[in-house]
């Protein structure tokens, strides 16, 4: 799969958060994966808003999450996501780590955009998310 061009991370980049998107939510029964969607080509709707030093640091992780082995990564989630059981010095960075990981995968997943080459179920379909609007009766 080619990956879409971004403002600020590299294919590479891309990759990584593929890779990282994949574990946080993996294809399950109706449900496509983090990657299945395409969703990643819109990182630079959810960075635009950013730091410029925290989207460079971000792209270094995700530089660091293409290469590194998938148990590491499966641990650094699962640290962070198990950082209220850690010691008060240790735990903060890992809370923020798990905000911002989480953070960017679920925004993008849960956003309902895909690549122009999706053809599987769009997420707001599979959960029957349905948001609709009618105005206030006034009488």
């Amino acid at each position: 799969m080619k990956l879409g061009a971004s403002e600020y991370y590299s294919e590479t980049q891309l990759e990584g958060l593929n890779k990282l998107g994949d574990l946080v939510i993996p294809r399950n029964g109706a449900f496509p994966s983090f990657s299945d969607t395409g969703c990643c080509d819109y990182i630079d709707d959810v960075m635009a808003p950013a730091d410029a030093d925290d989207t460079t640091a971000f792209g270094y992780l995700l530089l660091l999450f293409k290469y590194m082995p998938t148990a590491f990564i499966s641990l650094l989630l699962w640290l962070a996501d198990n950082a209220e059981s850690m010691p008060k010095l240790i735990a903060p960075p890992f809370r923020m780590l798990n905000i911002s990981l989480r953070g960017v995968v679920f925004s993008l997943y849960y956003s309902n955009q895909t690549s122009s080459s999706y053809t599987g179920p769009m997420v707001h379909d599979v959960i029957d998310y349905n948001v609709t609007c009618t105005p206030d009766q006034q009488g």
